[in-house]
């Protein structure tokens, strides 16, 4: 495992590119377990992925490499973030905002903003914090961030026209949601209202979701949606597709599972 870190990362929408599903059907979405469904590989190997989705584009990561994708995870371009090997990759569901990590002490969170295909650049904008997970979208962003960078003690931040602005206190996770979230990133949904996370226990790990009515409300016990290790996970806008990285070790391959 990468560290102590099991990351994990949602995105509503973020499964794939195809035509948008029904509006209702988003509006109350809650996804079906995804256990005993065989995956297909798309990408192998692999150690990151981040899925922006309402973009034709991904983001993979690989030895501290960044690259550019298109939808299909195909024609990689290596992203130039400076001299630094980059952890963490996290993107806005418009893919327009990067948040990542460099590999020096210590550990900051940064953001990125894309200018063009494969160019981004620094923003020095990001809330204070040395990781993030999967925000929200705009713009009124949520984002849950890590202030030492060891995965326990994750604070939601909201973006305004002045900056950033903490939202309530950190996560406690075990009660929260009923579950240790294990060091893992905690990534939001499109709205907000939806939180993807790996729960670990000694010998199991399990992905999890929990959900709130509204931004101003907490989120609510987690559900199991796959038993194992899956890293930056990410939901399609539907619920019925999730796109993971399977495994608690580096180079692994990005999975995508689908409902029947």
């Amino acid at each position: 495992m990468r560290g102590a870190i099991v990351v994990a990362m949602i995105g509503c929408g973020g499964g794939g590119h195809a035509a948008a599903p029904d509006a209702a059907a988003i509006a109350h979405c809650r996804p079906a377990p995804f256990t005993g469904i065989t995956p297909t590989v798309v990408l192998t190997p692999a150690e990151e992925v981040a899925l922006p989705t309402r973009a034709s584009f991904t983001i993979t990561g690989m030895s501290g490499w960044l690259f550019e994708r298109d939808a299909s995870f195909a024609n990689p371009q290596m992203i130039d973030l400076g001299p630094y090997l980059i952890a963490t990759p996290s993107v806005t569901p418009e893919g327009d905002e990067l948040f990542y990590t460099p590999s020096i002490e210590p550990m900051m969170l940064h953001t990125a903003h894309r200018i063009a295909p494969d160019q981004w650049i620094d923003m020095h904008d990001a809330p204070p914090g040395a990781m993030a997970g999967r925000p929200s979208a705009g713009p009124m962003r949520r984002v849950f961030v890590d202030a030492n960078g060891v995965g326990l003690g994750w604070q939601e931040y909201k973006q305004t026209a002045s900056g950033w602005t903490a939202v309530g206190a950190p996560v406690d996770a075990t009660a929260l949601f009923g579950a240790d979230h294990g060091g893992s990133q905690l990534g939001l949904s499109d709205d907000g209202l939806l939180l993807l996370f790996t729960a670990s226990a000694p010998g199991d790990f399990t992905l999890r979701y929990a959900v709130r009515t509204s931004l101003d409300e907490p989120f609510q016990t987690s559900t199991l949606l796959l038993d194992g290790v899956h890293r930056d996970a990410s939901l399609s806008e539907d619920c019925t597709t999730l796109t993971t990285i399977e495994g608690q070790n580096v180079g692994e391959a990005i999975e995508r599972f689908v409902q029947p």
